[in-house]
């Protein structure tokens, strides 16, 4: 399918811009991780009602537990990072070169060997 939008005047702005994304999308989803594991190894074992420590982590039966806005933090990130890679994919798809530039490659691709007629 062939968007309006990507032919023109926003196709190399749209490919900046959704690198941008992209990048930042990785950033933080790296950013995520180094959250997870620090919690991971600085949070009690035990739950603890008085201080709020109520909500379980559990990285491969490591459980650990967050108080509210730990937890917070990490679903924020964790929703951050995907909606920024969607954005990316948006940005990229509507503005960039679309499906297009994927089709064309298909057609002209070559066969594999056992694929190509010798005949």
């Amino acid at each position: 399918m062939k968007l309006p939008l990507a032919n023109g005047r926003y196709r190399k702005p749209a490919k900046i811009i959704g690198g941008i994304f992209a990048f930042s999308a990785v950033a933080v989803w790296i950013f995520h991780f180094w959250v997870f594991f620090n919690y991971d190894d600085t949070r009690p074992r035990r739950p603890d009602p008085s201080e709020g420590r109520i909500y379980a982590q559990n990285n491969h039966g490591h459980i650990v537990y967050l108080t509210k806005a730990e937890a917070s933090n990490i679903t924020d990130l964790r929703i951050t990072s995907f909606g920024l890679a969607g954005a990316a994919i948006f940005t990229l798809y509507v503005f960039g070169d679309g499906i297009e530039r994927y089709k064309d490659q298909r057609r002209y691709r070559k066969g594999k060997p056992w694929e190509k007629k010798q005949w």
